[in-house]
């Protein structure tokens, strides 16, 4: 982050020796003109806040007065480290992925979020605020016109790169009061081009380029595997977009009628093998081609036919053919670039052969523990077809919208939920537009938000959202706008609130006992009754047949039953953390209606991460063959295990034994860990006093230990000297000392009473006589720290 001194950055991941950085999103996509990036921060940290209204914070007083640091305007980079599993990233592992401006600052309770364009939207904001003719009768260079559109608007520092030259020449033309933004946007899209914000690889840094797709690429850039890729979306094909003939109306310069007006003409480009393919075969076999008309205004720069034909041709370059698209998630890839050519090696399901597509969109999602990064792939590099069919109109020059979505929804009711909100709504009537084939549920965190790829949330053929993923005790606001069957959009709803609950004890059933290890164990919460119950997943067999929640319980209102003559199943609780070295119990209450068998196991799998598990499976009979194990009758089993190095989760299931064809019941599901007990550790002896050794070798060495609780404990026996000269015996040392006043023990040395004095500095003093054994153990008591 830029500070307000305009020349230091401030690395938000360390922080006055802070990282506040909780994650990051980038959003670039051919579809929009710039690229969006989402920044989470902590709003405090160790008594740092970053939060703008904070005046006395030091964060907001780097400059030596308030200013902001997260503030509006401020200037942005985001930057992702890679290095191999298990290193830093070192000062050259580091590649730029975003640079721009913070567009809103959402201090909410415990994590800030600020969002920004990049430095093209720049262009979007600042406007030519008066008419100017630009070109020449001569030609002027299309770059060397839009360089001078920056110029006059006071973006000279937006220096135009330009990797290749479009050799197009400019005639003059009249150029309207608007963005500056839309004004490079018509000249470059008419001749197949964008002004866009991308690294140039002249200089390594950022810069506005006047970019070209490299629509002849043939090799991908990159290729992922089947178990490259996930969730693989949106797998389909489309003629919506697709125009295999395009007509182009302008006005030629070169040839005036009787009253020095240009005459107006056409240009028609036709894709012929494109028209055989997705043209409409007429009764008497006439192919009508799929067809896109572009009527240049009178004033436009499109004035010759040379120029009317370039745009003819790239509009049908781009739209003639029915692409595959198709959206997948890989592994954080900051490299990638719009247009990028990918290859998706074949999975065997989705497709047998390799299918090579062109970038269309790719967000980077990124926090301190990794990153992923979601591509939508599409047909071959080109540019959006939305920036095509934006320009197609009606005869003449009077444009039209490309299409008419549905209408609006209506009568949104909002209900909160834990972490999330229930969106019912009313859909639009069909009689009034195209009817709605699906909905977009869009969320942002200010009021008044902006409609974008990053504020999507979910697409539905349902009038209902189920959103989850919410934090509680902040404000959302929520728009939902239909789409019909071709993809098209209409205009959003008004806008709702959303105020996500907290997770209460009333939010849940009576008794539910989440608060617990594992995490419901005593199945009383199930919110969907044809699933597991809550926390819980039922593997090998179908919930409601081979597994089924019953009132036949052993505490509160549930249980899960495995019934009589169906298949073996496991119910498996939700993992939980733990740490090498911890004793756990482990626990289950259980019954079976067949005495004398094995009815199932207790299991305990530790893994380290959750998706590994370690080799050892821990396993405890439920039931067994001896007499005791009566039929319908509650009994508790016990597994008793120390975390083996290298874990980090557990996870228990219940299995109901494959050769068991009884029914097995099962209950309270528990885990509870054993207070730690340091290593036991032997005295230094003082005044002579030693070990007592009898010629067998029985006793022990006089030892303490200390466990998680404080408690201290001995052990061992001691042999008094002869004569005895000091009562002290041994010391033990800080943080093993009685809590607050001094401790007397009683004990026997074979005939008489012994007492036993263990003072506050440590002091172990015993009063017996000469040669006596005094046994240590069972002696414990509460320590003063």
């Amino acid at each position: 982050m830029l500070g307000p001194d305009g020349t230091t950055w401030h690395n938000l991941s360390a922080f006055f020796e802070r990282d506040f950085l909780e994650g990051v999103d980038v959003d670039e996509s051919l579809d929009s003109p710039v690229a969006q990036a989402t920044v989470r921060v902590q709003r405090e940290m160790n008594g740092l806040s970053l939060a703008p209204l904070v005046t006395d914070s030091r964060a907001n007083n780097l400059a030596g007065a308030y200013s902001p640091l997260l503030d509006v305007g401020r200037t942005f980079r985001v930057e992702v480290g890679l290095a191999p599993l298990g290193c830093e990233p070192g000062p050259g592992d580091w590649l730029p992925l975003f640079y721009g401006r913070v567009d809103d600052v959402d201090a909410g309770a415990t994590v800030l979020t600020f969002k920004g364009r990049d430095f093209a939207g720049v262009l979007q904001d600042v406007w030519l605020r008066q008419e100017h003719q630009y070109g020449s009768a001569a030609g002027t260079p299309l770059q060397t016109v839009c360089q001078s559109i920056l110029n006059d608007s006071h973006l000279s520092a937006f220096g135009l790169y330009v990797p290749e030259d479009l050799t197009w020449d400019l005639g003059p033309y009249n150029q309207a009061v608007e963005p500056v933004a839309d004004a490079l946007s018509k000249l470059a899209t008419a001749r197949g081009a964008e002004c866009r914000w991308k690294l140039r690889p002249d200089t390594g840094d950022w810069g506005l380029w006047l970019w070209v797709p490299d629509r002849s690429a043939s090799e991908p850039v990159w290729e992922w595997g089947p178990k490259d890729y996930a969730e693989l979306g949106a797998l389909s094909t489309s003629l919506a977009d697709v125009r295999t003939l395009v007509e182009v109306v302008y006005s030629d310069a070169s040839d005036l009628d009787v009253t020095g007006q240009p005459k107006r003409k056409t240009v028609v480009r036709e894709d012929v093998a494109a028209t055989m393919r997705y043209g409409y075969t007429a009764p008497d076999g006439t192919r009508v081609p799929r067809f896109m008309r572009v009527a240049e205004a009178a004033a436009s720069n499109i004035r010759s036919q040379a120029a009317a034909g370039r745009l003819a041709d790239a509009a049908l370059a781009d739209l003639s053919s029915a692409s595959l698209g198709v959206s997948v998630e890989v592994a954080l890839h900051p490299g990638l670039e719009l247009a990028d050519l990918a290859r998706l090696a074949p999975n065997g399901v989705h497709f047998v052969d390799a299918q090579t597509l062109a970038v269309r969109q790719v967000t980077h999602s990124l926090s301190a523990s990794g990153g992923t990064t979601r591509v939508q792939l599409l047909g071959k590099p080109s540019l959006s077809p939305r920036a095509w069919l934006g320009m197609e109109a009606r005869p003449g020059v009077a444009p039209a919208p490309t299409f008419t979505g549905p209408a609006a929804p209506s009568g949104i009711a909002v209900t909160g939920a834990i972490a999330g909100a229930v969106l019912v709504f009313t859909a639009p009537d069909a009689t009034t537009g195209p009817e709605a084939d699906s909905y977009e549920l869009h969320v942002g965190a200010t009021p008044g938000f902006l409609l974008s790829t990053a504020s999507l949330k979910a697409v539905s053929s349902s009038t209902r959202f189920d959103l989850t993923g919410l934090a509680p005790g902040l404000t959302y606001y929520a728009r939902v706008r239909s789409r019909d069957k071709k993809g098209n959009v209409g205009p959003a709803s008004p806008e709702v609130i959303i105020n996500p609950q907290y997770l209460t004890p009333k939010s849940m059933l009576q008794a539910v006992s989440f608060g617990a290890l594992p995490p419901n164990g005593d199945f009383e919460a199930q919110v969907d009754i044809n699933s597991p119950p809550d926390a819980f997943t039922l593997s090998g067999g179908t919930w409601g047949l081979d597994a089924v929640s019953s009132g036949d319980s052993f505490a509160g209102a549930r249980s899960v039953v495995f019934p009589a003559g169906r298949a073996a199943a496991t119910l498996t609780a939700q993992a939980f953390t733990v740490r090498s070295g911890e004793q756990w119990v482990f626990s289950c209450w259980y019954k079976q209606g067949t005495a004398q068998q094995v009815s199932g196991f207790l299991r305990v799998r530790f893994y380290s991460d959750l998706s590994t598990p370690l080799p050892v499976v821990n396993n405890a009979n439920l039931g067994g063959t001896e007499s005791i194990y009566i039929a319908n009758f509650w009994r508790r089993q016990l597994l008793a295990r120390e975390v083996p190095d290298g874990a980090r989760y557990v996870v228990v299931s219940v299995v109901k034994a494959s050769g068991y064809t009884g029914s097995l019941t099962v209950d309270s599901l528990d885990a509870l860990r054993r207070p730690a007990q340091g290593s036991w550790t032997s005295v230094t002896y003082q005044n002579r006093w030693i070990p007592a050794t009898p010629p067998d070798g029985r006793f022990q060495d006089v030892r303490y230990r200390r466990d998680d609780f404080g408690r201290v404990e001995l052990r061992g026996v001691l042999l008094a000297p002869s004569p005895v000269t000091s009562s002290l015996a041994f010391t033990l040392p800080e943080g093993c000392r009685p809590f607050e006043a001094p401790r007397l023990i009683r004990t026997h040395n074979q005939s008489q009473l012994v007492s036993i004095y263990i003072e506050t500095d440590g002091r172990v003093l015993v009063v017996a006589p000469a040669g006596s054994e005094i046994p240590l153990d069972g002696i414990s008591f509460e320590t003063n720290s």
